[in-house]
């Protein structure tokens, strides 16, 4: 069977699933739409049930030896602009969230998955400095990101993020035709707005993960 060579990772090794390698550091290798990746010492042991910070990420090595990693974004998430996957995982009781390439995230996020059709759907969940599960922020986000709900709410909670760009253009939204359409893109993710042609009415539209 061939294997895909690998998405190369920041200070990582590439190879294939046939030849783990054995050299110290971080190794990776992609097999069915996914990172594997895991950390050998300089005793040659691999590191299993702990974290490890290699250079400027942090990653959480299982009991199976593999970095808590998502599933690679498909062809499809690219070309609409979907870089980045996310998965959930508990660990010693506390929730912590990580991309395709295993690094542990923080802040404010978007995370999506799929349904039996293909289609994405997603929610904001909040992480703190340490990359634990932040609740409260999490309820007060989802709360406010609400399809049609005025803005002004979810616009409040995302004020301490600085946005990369906003782009303005005509509203793609029936219900205001002569409006404008807002999307302003984070780090992270997208968020979609639509103002009405007065100036006086905006709503939240929607948002994916970048």
């Amino acid at each position: 069977m061939a294997f895909a060579l690998c998405i190369t990772l920041a200070g990582a090794a590439s190879l294939t699933a046939a030849a783990e390698s054995e050299e110290p550091g971080l190794n990776s290798y992609e097999e069915d739409g996914k990172n594997y990746i895991y950390y050998i010492d300089e005793d040659g042991n691999r590191l299993t049930g702990t974290w490890m910070t290699v250079g400027e990420y942090e990653y959480y090595f299982t009991d199976d030896g593999y970095a808590v990693s998502a599933v690679l974004p498909d062809e499809k998430d690219v070309r609409l602009g979907q870089n980045i996957t996310l998965v959930q995982q508990e660990i010693d009781g506390k929730r912590y969230c990580f991309d395709q390439d295993g690094h542990k995230r923080s802040g404010i996020l978007y995370p999506t998955s799929k349904d039996e059709s293909g289609k994405r759907k997603g929610h904001f969940e909040a992480y703190d400095e340490d990359g634990v599960f932040d609740e409260e922020l999490t309820e007060k986000l989802q709360e406010a990101a609400v399809y049609e709900s005025d803005s002004a709410a979810i616009r409040e909670l995302l004020s301490d993020l600085t946005p990369e760009k906003t782009e303005e253009g005509n509203s793609c939204y029936p219900p205001m035709p002569e409006g404008t359409d807002i999307i302003v893109y984070y780090d992270a993710f997208i968020v979609n707005y639509c103002k009405d042609k007065a100036g006086e009415t905006e709503v939240f539209l929607g948002a994916v993960t970048r």
